[in-house]
């Protein structure tokens, strides 16, 4: 008696933190999953923060058994120079993206995912679905496909490439712990003039990634190296003979996201998830909640699909939950960054306000935290604009 041969797995196509759960989420579900990737677990040029946000929806993250640094500081300087520092009142965990990719990729192989380390190189559709060439392997099928291999990679499905304005570059250093001036669980942010962007230096378990992000092309990558080095000699870090990256983020302008296409089902279902689908905070940078969450929403979508996934319940979920908030970020990216608040920057104003306003620090510490969305930010920052100018007064 023959079995009728069973269809071809979905591929998950990047094993990062968003692919990497995202195969897990599927597995479990009891799909067929294939995970393709040529780098798997490796240390990726970010801050590598992940929010009391994402820790309360994905807890496995704060019991791991890996190493992390749970920061309890927040040291935030304007770009006069003015510093305060937060006492963060709820949890925010470091990891290395090292770490935190092969804690999910152990996830993914655990739940039933096949791991594939190899390169897909080309990605064609034909009446049986996908057909993905690789690097090294044989050729793969698969029934369906979900993108998740970084920004860069050459399968984006968006109507128009992001344009100039809306990328942002990094350069940074990977440091040890002993040669930062400040506590191992205190992360710094520090805002330059004529900057839209920052430094940063995230301390990880057994070391701190310490580097600056800007507005591609102003200033230009080298430039923004240059003034990395500058502020660590400011602040007495000795940075020679350490490993440096340099990488480019998405920053996409509320158009974009709005005429985005993450998901369709011609000429066979796929999806994009994470940075390939540029779900990244377009004021700070920060991705790693978005792509696991991006990550869930496509598997919940996907589990019970069958043969043929379609886009709409994971369209959907972006809508409701993800969409809105990186829309509101960036509308308010421009004036983040370039406007002017009772005559001085708002930059400035945002660290003079949390050195003397206890409400002030509190909203920071909760939009650190991911207790406190953009979406509801302006309502909050008007309720607490009398008190805070209150507590300013001599």
């Amino acid at each position: 008696m023959s079995s009728a041969t069973p269809p071809p797995p979905l591929a998950v196509i990047g094993g990062g933190p968003a692919g990497a759960l995202c195969a897990a989420e599927l597995a479990a579900a009891g799909q067929a999953v294939v995970l393709l990737d040529e780098k798997l677990a490796w240390e990726k040029p970010c801050g590598g923060g992940i929010t009391d946000k994402a820790l309360r929806q994905f807890p496995f993250l704060r019991d791991a058994a890996f190493p992390h640094n749970p920061v309890a500081e927040c040291e935030l300087t304007s770009p006069a120079g003015r510093s305060v520092v937060l006492a963060l009142d709820r949890s925010v965990a470091i990891f290395s993206r090292r770490t935190l990719n092969g804690l999910l990729l152990e996830r993914a192989r655990r739940a039933g995912a096949a791991i594939v380390h190899d390169r897909v190189v080309g990605l064609e559709a034909d009446d049986r679905g996908w057909r993905l060439q690789l690097r090294q392997g044989a050729p793969q099928r698969a029934r369906a496909v979900v993108v998740a291999a970084g920004a860069r990679n050459p399968f984006r499905r968006l109507p128009a490439p992001l344009g100039p304005a809306e990328w942002m570059a990094t350069a940074g250093y990977y440091l040890p712990l002993e040669r930062l001036p400040w506590p191992a669980q205190r992360m710094a942010v520090r805002f330059l003039p004529a900057l839209e962007g920052y430094i940063w230096s995230f301390p990880r378990g057994d070391h701190a990634s310490v580097g600056i992000c800007g507005a591609l092309g102003t200033p230009p990558a080298a430039a923004l190296r240059q003034r990395l080095e500058q502020a660590l000699a400011q602040w007495g870090i000795a940075w020679g003979g350490a490993p440096f990256y340099a990488h480019l983020l998405p920053a996409p302008s509320r158009a974009s996201l709005r005429r985005a296409r993450f998901a369709g089902a011609s000429p066979q279902p796929w999806a994009l998830i994470g940075d390939a689908a540029g779900l990244v905070d377009p004021i700070t940078g920060e991705g790693l909640f978005y792509a696991l969450r991006s990550a869930t929403l496509l598997a919940q979508a996907w589990a019970q699909a069958g043969d043929r996934p379609a886009p709409d319940a994971y369209l959907a979920g972006l809508r409701r939950e993800l969409l809105p908030e990186l829309e509101a970020a960036a509308a308010l990216a421009p004036r983040f960054y370039h406007g002017r608040f009772l005559g001085a920057a708002v930059l400035e104003r945002m660290v003079l306000f949390s050195q003397r306003s206890a409400r002030f620090r509190q909203l920071l510490c909760d939009l650190f935290s991911g207790a406190q969305g953009y979406l509801g930010l302006r309502a909050r920052l008007y309720r607490q604009l009398l008190p805070t100018l209150w507590q300013l007064a001599p």
